[in-house]
């Protein structure tokens, strides 16, 4: 799979409300109602990821 443009990216980003690119990276924040639901959302997406072999750079923070 050829990797997209800068200029493609953020023209395929109109389409998804809340995320932006910068830093060379596609970024977005989800908020949960707890850490039991964050943890269990990233535990799907970790799945997905894996079986697309792509491994996001990401974090979870709990207040």
């Amino acid at each position: 799979m050829k990797a997209l443009s800068e200029e493609q990216i953020n023209e395929k980003l109109k389409e998804f409300e809340g995320w932006d690119y910068h830093e060379g990276a596609l970024h977005t924040i989800f908020e949960f109602e707890d850490f039991k639901e964050a943890f269990s959302a990233m535990t799907r997406i970790a799945f997905e990821a894996e079986k697309l072999q792509h491994h996001p750079e990401w974090s979870n923070v709990y207040n």
